[in-house]
């Protein structure tokens, strides 16, 4: 919403988890009671007794820990399933913590786009390459859901993005074969969505025509 990215800051240990009553148990041989996720290794009788592919081993330097830690994969427990929510292990909820920066300024209101015509159009030619060029002069990025410009596929290639204060060139080829006035018009009409909501607009840009020409190397000359 507000043209910022979600960072995830790892930490050791952060909140209480809800165990789903699925999780799986871990038969562990303790010498003492252990907490349900989280055992050092002089809980343990024989801690090679434990398939070590549903643990870890975290090792005392990592993250300031004072003895080395077992604890078990995802929401799995040890020897029993606590009641309702526990703390430890390395579910998402004990690991990540998510962490937003929210700007209270609310972003500007939408602007239209800017639409321009570039290339030779000539009169009764089918084929003529042209260059549509749109500006987006908002502070933000935005993507369209709907374009058609008169004379283009467009919808094909949606949705489509350009970034804030950017310029996106198109190419495409025109077709004036019936064409016979000095100039072509353009119909457009667009919806785009952004972070300061969606926006709709019609408009009709004008470009000049030249020649009667069919070809490249038709000329129109008077002798």
């Amino acid at each position: 919403m507000y043209g910022k990215e979600l960072q995830v800051i790892i930490s050791s240990d952060h909140g209480y988890t809800v165990i789903p009553k699925t999780s799986e148990i871990i038969d562990v041989p303790l010498t003492k009671n252990g907490k349900t996720r989280t055992l050092l290794p002089n809980e343990l009788e024989e801690s090679k007794d434990i398939e070590q592919d549903k643990i870890w081993e975290l090792n005392p330097d990592l993250y300031g820990l004072n003895d080395t830690m077992i604890i078990p994969k995802g929401y799995a427990c040890f020897n029993k399933r606590p009641h309702g929510a526990t703390h430890g292990g390395c579910s998402p909820q004990e690991m990540a913590v998510p962490w937003f920066i929210i700007n209270k300024n609310k972003p500007i209101p939408p602007i239209p786009l800017n639409f321009t015509i570039e290339g030779d159009i000539f009169r009764k030619r089918a084929e003529n390459s042209l260059t549509i060029t749109i500006l987006n002069p908002n502070p933000y990025k935005i993507t369209f859901v709907e374009m058609d410009i008169e004379g283009m596929d467009t919808n094909s290639n949606l949705p489509k993005t350009i970034n804030a204060n950017t310029i996106e060139k198109i190419n495409f080829n025109y077709d004036a074969s019936v064409v016979v006035e000095s100039n072509a018009k353009f119909s457009i009409s667009y919806c785009f969505n952004s972070m300061a909501g969606e926006m709709k607009n019609k408009l009709t840009i004008t470009a000049p025509t030249t020649g009667a020409m069919t070809t490249e190397f038709d000329d129109d000359f008077d002798f």
